[in-house]
């Protein structure tokens, strides 16, 4: 029998007059000849170019205007108007090679099985059409359809969906705004369908600073949390087997090697976040483990770095009523020990800073855009200073030991690994004349978020450093949800 249905190529388009000819193009281009290419303005605000351009190919592509709601409602209405068994989307900005379609036909034809999602690879290339990368996906990310999806390596312009998957699974999520196409896929795969795999670089996806992927890029990482906190509710029984899995290395310790890979996968991404499910199964050794490993491979001053550099915060302990009161008991601190000159041992972006009273401060921290961020905050205060506390940062750089006081404020729970955490206490120390105040948590406690690990840091201290006693703790009486830190005050041995 011969297998021929119609597709139906949906393109949405806002203000995509720069590439949509291209794309439209490679739609009415494909060597198979069963389609339709429908066009869904989405509202574009550019004078009507868009429009133009789609309208300039007359009846060769159908044509419609809606206001503007974004991707997702636009590959709706394409839904609805298409007319076609199979849907296949093109980005404007994007290009199909012209046997595209026909490929995926014959593939489905050889497999002769129903609900069959298709798809493949994409190579990418630049606002100039050339070819700027080609990568096959990764086998690994093959195992099962939640895993493929899971791990984002299913481009949404590389498939071909029967139409029918969406009176099964519902139509796109018109409230997202860049996750809208994996948690598409991934309703489509729980209502029972298969994403089998092309090995054939069938499209190429462009990549532009314009795209929402870069523009969005800030809410696509809240977006992405929120859709992995979901997806592992949503699909919790079908990936048991993937539990069974990670928890087998884990507690097997096989290898160090397998491990690593593991990490590296994308799927490490839903690791992190179920971390907590696998330690609450794994005997205490293999807790231990987990932890080791993911401190391993974990770099705190890379992740403040990229925190800051894309506009992040020191988080909310910095300001409202907890910064208040850090302020109110450092500040009296300092006003009775008649303290001039403080080094703070992590910065970050100076909004706790604002809350002092010190006559003459000098901040360190990992992150060179924060520190970059707090000279700019601060450069009409001479009283203040900023230095990248680095690699190159030594002990031997005297010129700084002059502090009364030094300040670690939020920071040792932050600090993962082991070896930064001691030369960091051992550097705290060494700095100040007189005293030291830390403000932490004191107790051991892991997260599935990387970033913090608290520690009883206390007895670590008492090890390292010899010519500082602990003077007085204060009780923070904001402890609850948002916070877990006391106060800690050192002072010098005499």
């Amino acid at each position: 029998m011969n297998f021929s249905p119609k597709v139906s190529i949906v393109i949405p388009v806002y203000n995509g007059s720069n590439y949509l000819r291209e794309a439209i193009d490679s739609a009415l281009g494909q060597t198979y000849k069963n389609i339709e290419v429908l066009v869904v303005n989405d509202g574009s605000k550019d004078n009507g170019k868009t429009e133009a351009i789609a309208k300039s190919h007359g009846n060769k592509i159908c044509y419609f205007h809606k206001e503007n709601g974004g991707v997702a409602s636009a590959l709706n209405l394409g839904i609805e108007k298409m007319t076609g068994k199979y849907f296949s989307w093109l980005s404007h900005d994007d290009v199909y090679y012209p046997h595209k379609i026909e490929q995926q036909i014959a593939f489905l034809s050889e497999k002769r099985g129903k609900n069959i999602a298709v798809f493949c690879d994409a190579e990418t290339i630049d606002e100039d059409s050339q070819i700027v990368r080609k990568s096959h996906i990764n086998p690994r990310y093959l195992q099962n359809k939640y895993i493929t999806i899971l791990s984002t390596s299913i481009n949404g312009c590389t498939l071909l969906l029967p139409k029918e998957c969406f009176e099964r699974a519902g139509l796109f999520n018109e409230t997202l705004k860049t996750t809208q196409d994996n948690e598409m896929w991934l309703r489509i795969a729980k209502a029972g369908y298969d994403f089998l795999y092309v090995p054939e670089y069938l499209i190429k996806s462009r990549r532009h600073p314009e795209q929402e992927s870069i523009t969005l890029r800030d809410f696509q990482n809240y977006e992405r949390d929120n859709f992995y906190s979901w997806a592992i509710k949503y699909i919790e029984n079908e990936i048991s087997n993937i539990y069974k899995e990670l928890a087998f290395i884990l507690i097997k310790k096989l290898s160090f090697r397998p491990f690593i890979t593991l990490l590296k996968f994308k799927f490490s991404k839903i690791f992190l976040q179920l971390s907590k499910r696998f330690l609450s199964i794994l005997p205490d050794p293999a807790r231990e483990y987990v932890r080791k490993i993911r401190r391993i491979f974990f770099n705190s001053s890379c992740y403040w770095e990229r925190r800051y550099a894309k506009g992040g915060n020191s988080g909310t302990g910095s300001y409202g009523a907890l910064a208040q009161y850090k302020a109110e008991i450092i500040n009296s601190f300092i006003k009775t020990k008649n303290i001039q000159s403080v080094i703070d041992f992590g910065c970050g972006d100076g909004n706790q800073l604002a809350y002092y009273n010190i006559p003459k401060y000098i901040g360190l921290d990992v992150s060179k855009a924060a520190i970059e961020h707090c000279k700019h905050k601060f450069k009409r205060d001479n009283s203040r200073q900023f230095y990248l506390y680095d690699n190159k940062f030594s002990n031997k750089n005297n010129s700084l030991k002059n502090a009364k006081l030094t300040l670690s404020i939020d920071v040792l729970y932050h600090l993962v690994e082991d070896d930064i955490l001691i030369k960091y206490i051992n550097d705290l120390f060494f700095y100040s004349n007189q005293y030291v105040i830390i403000y932490s948590t004191n107790f051991n406690r892991a997260y599935a978020s990387p970033h913090q690990y608290d520690r009883k840091f206390t007895p670590i201290i008492e090890k390292n450093i010899k010519d500082f006693n602990l003077i007085e703790t204060i009780i923070n009486p904001y402890k609850g949800k948002e916070t877990m830190s006391d106060f800690f005050i050192y002072k010098k041995i005499e």
